[in-house]
């Protein structure tokens, strides 16, 4: 599913209720009064009164019998934005502004230039000022939900659909995601590409949203400046690639696994990208990113410079990933060993979404890396655990006779604190990338 964000201005949310009899359309209350408490809104804001008159006629010959939800004041426009979801813009003047909505969010998908106008004409003829909320892209067909909760089916050409159509033409069929031939289209950046060290972030999650932010610094593997002077690639995983999948099928812990191993597979083709460049490689992952990390260094090894696990699990705790690929949700106590099961309370429409993405978790979750990697060099390799880690847990007595007398690795890392501790203390951050570049 592809989201529109929610109006971002700042605004004020002015709301009014006409209360109707059930069993007739003319509301109660008298026409002069309805239309003084419709624009009662305005009455409130600090507006020429010539600018206010101008906005209620415009409203009055146009949109009658529609009530103000919200106002959005800015320095360039006025939008006012119905009961119905329309958004009329007016200049500061009061002057209406006819809206021009981009319906951007038809531009990140992968259609032809043609549907896509296609659709933005039927949509600006029939329900003008009224942009797009969700889409939905399935076999045979797209349909697009709009911020006044009318959804509209078009063909895979952009033709619209009528309603006895729709539901036969939106019928989705299952099929794993493609991984895009074009290396560019598998992976975010942010910094200077001409610099010679490249960082490959693997979030956490699962989950199809983003953990960073490409124009700042912000959170989760974002981490610190000194690691971002470089340049800092972001690998999709297939679930970002692919959400609609993940929102319309329940899968099977069978299908997760080629999920899981498909954004793994992703990672992987970026690595080796920079790698082939004559780059020098930082591959790092965070929770579910350091199960990828697992997996590239079980499947690919010594592509990269070094390896860095943030907050894992090289065995999985057998209760935890088997509930995980069920449905069922486990987390830790603050001793990061006492399992507790959590029965979250997840919006119905949901927690099919939420099931796929723990499936995905369990994906990788199920694999024994004290098995798979006891013949895999980890020499440059660095693996971190806190002690208080309520997500996975702490790294057992095994795991930790594995990496520091087994199969030793560069470096075993263990703090106090919990899942994220890492990302809040600086000082420990700046000693984790020295360690890391200390060779380089």
């Amino acid at each position: 599913m592809v989201k529109r964000p929610h109006y971002s201005l700042l605004f004020i949310l002015l709301t009014f209720t006409v209360s109707c009899h059930k069993e007739e359309t003319v509301c109660c209350l008298p026409s002069d009064e309805i239309k003084a408490n419709f624009y009662s809104n305005l009455e409130k804001l600090n507006l020429n009164e010539s600018v206010k008159e101008k906005i209620k006629q415009y409203l009055s010959e146009n949109y009658t019998g529609m009530s103000i939800n919200e106002i959005e004041t800015g320095e360039n426009q006025i939008e006012v934005i119905l009961n119905n979801g329309a958004v009329i813009a007016f200049s500061p003047s009061g002057d209406f502004v006819n809206p021009n909505l981009s319906y951007d969010i038809l531009e990140k998908l992968n259609l032809d230039e043609s549907v896509i106008g296609k659709i933005k004409k039927t949509l600006s003829r029939n329900y003008p000022g009224i942009d797009i909320y969700e889409i939905e892209i399935g076999g045979k067909g797209i349909e697009i939900e709009l911020y006044n909760e009318v959804e509209i089916a078009f063909s895979l050409k952009g033709d619209p659909l009528d309603s006895d159509d729709s539901e036969n033409q939106m019928n989705i069929q299952f099929a794993h995601t493609t991984v895009p031939s074009d290396i560019h289209d598998l992976f975010e950046f942010r910094g200077d590409a001409t610099k010679d060290t490249v960082w490959v972030f693997l979030q956490g999650g699962a989950t199809d949203e983003r953990d960073y932010n490409l124009n700042e610094i912000s959170r989760g593997t974002d981490l610190f400046p000194y690691f971002t002077d470089d340049f800092i690639v972001y690998p999709f995983q297939s679930q970002q690639l692919n959400p609609s999948l993940h929102h319309h099928f329940d899968l099977t812990f069978e299908q997760a696994k080629v999920e899981a191993s498909l954004s793994v597979e992703i990672a992987q083709q970026v690595i080796k990208h920079y790698v082939d460049m004559n780059k020098t490689v930082y591959v790092i992952g965070h929770s579910y990113g350091a199960f990828m990390v697992h997996e590239l260094l079980a499947e690919y090894s010594h592509t990269a410079r070094k390896y860095i696990s943030l907050n894992g699990r090289l065995d999985m705790n057998e209760k935890v990933w088997k509930g995980f690929s069920m449905g069922e949700f486990y987390y830790f106590d603050e001793d990061g060993k006492t399992l507790i099961q959590l029965s979250p309370e997840i919006p119905a429409d949901e927690l099919r979404f939420e099931h796929n993405m723990g499936r995905l978790n369990a994906g990788l979750g199920f694999n024994r890396y004290t098995e798979k990697l006891a013949q895999i060099d980890l020499s440059n390799a660095l693996f971190l655990t806190a002690e208080k880690d309520r997500a996975v847990g702490v790294y057992t007595p095994e795991t930790i006779e594995f990496l520091t007398e087994k199969n030793p690795a560069e470096e075993l890392i263990t703090i106090s604190g919990g899942h994220g501790q890492i990302f809040e203390e600086a000082d420990r951050m700046e000693e984790l990338h020295n360690l890391i570049v200390m060779d380089n």
